[in-house]
C-alpha cells in the first residue's frame, strides 16, 4: 500500500467513525483521533523503527484534531481539486511537526553506517551521530510545517512527506553542518 493510499484509508476510516453534521465545521474528535492512530500503527513502515512510528502517529492524531474538521476528511484528496488543499493542510500541520523522532531515526542510521565517518575511526561514533541527529532535527515541529509549504510549492502533487522532509536540500546541508559541530565539541 503506497503512503498516499494509506493516508486515504485512515481518512476514510476516521470520518467514517465520526457522525457527520451537513452545515457546521464539526470538530474531529477523539474517537475519529484513535481510529487515525490505530490504522496508522496497523501500517509496517520499515522507515522507521515501532518507537518512532508510535510518536509519528500519536503526534499526527493530535494534531489533526485541532487542524482539521469532519468536513475536511470528507473531501480530503492528494488529487488536484478542493480535496488537494485540505490534503496539503494536513500534511504542513498534521504531519510535518510531527517528524522529529522518525527523521532523528533515520538520520542516526545513515550516520552510523556511513563509511566515511567510519574512516574517521572515531572514539565513539553514536554519541556523534546522537548529536548531529537531535540537533539536526530539534527544531523540527517548529521549522517543518514551514518547510512542508515549501515543498509544496515547488512540487504541488507531492505525495510523501517523510521522504520530503528528510530529503530537503536546506535541512541535509543543516544536518551536514551539525555533524561538524558535534565533531568539533568532541563527540
Amino acid at each position: 500500500m503506497t503512503r498516499t493510499a494509506f493516508i486515504l484509508a485512515m481518512m476514510l476510516v476516521c470520518f467514517l467513525a465520526t457522525p457527520f453534521s451537513a452545515h457546521a465545521q464539526t470538530a474531529m474528535g477523539n474517537e475519529t483521533a484513535n481510529a487515525y492512530y490505530k490504522q496508522c500503527m496497523a501500517v509496517d513502515d520499515t522507515r522507521m523503527n515501532d518507537e518512532s512510528q508510535e510518536s509519528l502517529c500519536s503526534c499526527t492524531s493530535a494534531k489533526m484534531m485541532s487542524v482539521l474538521t469532519i468536513e475536511d476528511l470528507e473531501i480530503l484528496n492528494p488529487k488536484p481539486g478542493p480535496g488537494r488543499a485540505v490534503y496539503d493542510k494536513m500534511l504542513a500541520e498534521a504531519y510535518a511537526p510531527c517528524m522529529q523522532v522518525p527523521v532523528e531515526e533515520q538520520l542516526y542510521r545513515e550516520c552510523m553506517n556511513d563509511t566515511k565517518i567510519k574512516q574517521f575511526a572515531l572514539r565513539d561514533q553514536g554519541a556523534l551521530c546522537n548529536c548531529m541527529a537531535k540537533e539536526s532535527t530539534r527544531m523540527l515541529p517548529v521549522e517543518a510545517p514551514k518547510m512542508m509549504r515549501s515543498a509544496l510549492r515547488n512540487q504541488p502533487d507531492l505525495e510523501d512527506a517523510f521522504d520530503s522532509m528528510h530529503s530537503n536540500p536546506t535541512f541535509r546541508e543543516k544536518a551536514y553542518n551539525n555533524l561538524f559541530s558535534c565533531l568539533h565539541a568532541g563527540n
